[in-house]
């Protein structure tokens, strides 16, 4: 221990190491779009230490050039009415939240994001080419009241919110 100008400086290794071995914490899937999972309620629950996605398979969900990796620390499709109310989203080093596939309703609120390696939110829906006409696609999702700060701290190319082929 040091001292410096009266406070007390503690310079010793941590007392724990955390490896993180999951890319995906919550995987919130149903069977497919007509056999869905539905009213599901995640509150109060804090996310930490996802496994980063750097060297895993990446896809282009638009026409641009942004590029991601279809993965998230609380990772949804085939869902609706699924509420996540007060969350911590903190250190994670992939997307935090991904909304895939078919979803709708999903309503996301007074949650933090903060220290998020890549994207913190997302929704990317399923098409044939770009045709969205199947309704495989996130809609009618809601975000509010939620705080997002230092997003992207591996990725530069990055968002709080990253939407593709949703409405």
């Amino acid at each position: 221990l040091n001292t410096t100008a009266g406070a007390v400086v503690d310079k010793s290794p941590p007392k724990q190491l955390v490896s993180p071995i999951l890319e995906t914490l919550i995987a919130l899937v149903g069977t497919n779009h007509s056999s869905i999972l539905t009213g599901i309620t995640l509150q109060d629950i804090g996310f930490r230490d996802s496994l980063s996605t750097y060297r895993s398979k990446w896809g282009v969900p638009s026409g641009g050039d942004w590029a991601m990796h279809r993965s998230a620390a609380l990772f949804i499709e085939n869902s609706t009415n699924i509420q996540i109310q007060n969350c911590h989203f903190r250190r994670l080093d992939g997307n935090a939240l991904l909304l895939a596939g078919y979803t709708r309703y999903v309503q996301i609120q007074k949650s933090v994001f903060e220290y998020i390696g890549q994207n913190a939110a997302g929704a990317w829906g399923n098409t044939t080419a770009w045709d969205g006409t199947a309704g495989m696609q996130p809609q009618y999702t809601t975000v509010k009241k939620c705080v997002f700060h230092d997003v992207g701290l591996f990725q530069k190319q990055s968002s709080a919110w990253f939407q593709a082929k949703s409405a």
